[in-house]
């Protein structure tokens, strides 16, 4: 069954608790992520900082095991602005405001704008690492861990609480040239058999900006379809 959640009127998750953990808490960790679920985040914002300035979009994001991922951003009146369509093989993206198509690889996206359907898992919270990586047992002290991992390209530190098995901050190096991104996670609450932030804070150090969301409303074991539907006459255009 479907779990629905306005999520700023949940019951939150109990902090954790001091001691040792020797399980294999990665791999509870892993088992939380919200991609390992279909989900429909039907309602958040998104509030950038950066000189000063604040932008606020709405955005939504669908998602369907193993590899289809749909975001929309929307404008803060809910005009529809563009559409980006992920799948392990392809990328659409659906340009309103220039009425463009644009289609490529996620490599080719990941080169040019540094985002993939990698990062927008990190960014809600999710525990990536290589596959290969065996299980190990880790001892918690005051109830956190950190790991590091590489992700592709990126090296990648969680701060994995304990209790929770879910991970509360995460530091992203794509170069060990370039600034990262900081990624902080607060007001979990559980549905369906996983934890979700309600909260996210990034600040990425290359753009000097800050980046707030809030999760209001997510359904976990989603039972919809992701429909991607190019707009009319659209011109067509190869992701470069």
């Amino acid at each position: 069954a479907e779990g629905c959640s306005v999520l700023r009127k949940s019951r939150t998750v109990e902090e954790a608790n001091n001691g040792n953990y020797t399980a294999d808490l990665v791999g509870l960790t892993v088992g939380n992520n919200i991609s390992g679920k279909n989900f429909d985040i039907s309602k958040a914002t998104l509030a950038i900082s950066k000189n000063g300035e604040t932008q606020k979009l709405l955005i939504g994001v669908r998602h369907k095991v193993p590899d289809t991922t749909l975001l929309i951003i929307r404008s803060r009146m809910g005009v529809e602005a563009a559409r980006i369509f992920l799948t392990d093989d392809t990328v659409l993206i659906n340009d309103r405001l220039n009425k463009k198509l644009i289609v490529g690889k996620p490599e080719e996206i990941k080169a040019r704008y540094g985002f993939d359907a990698g990062m927008l898992y990190m960014v809600l919270g999710d525990l990536l690492k290589d596959k290969n990586r065996e299980a190990e047992a880790v001892k918690c002290n005051n109830g956190t861990i950190k790991k590091e991992f590489s992700v592709g390209q990126r090296e990648v530190e969680y701060n994995i609480d304990c209790n929770r098995k879910k991970v509360t901050d995460t530091e992203i190096r794509e170069d060990i040239r370039n600034g990262g991104m900081s990624i902080k996670f607060e007001k979990f609450m559980k549905l369906n058999g996983i934890t979700i932030p309600q909260k996210i804070e990034l600040i990425d150090e290359d753009l000097a900006s800050d980046i707030k969301i809030s999760i209001e409303k997510v359904t976990v074991d989603w039972t919809g379809e992701i429909d991607f539907i190019a707009g009319k006459d659209y011109e067509v255009n190869k992701l470069r």
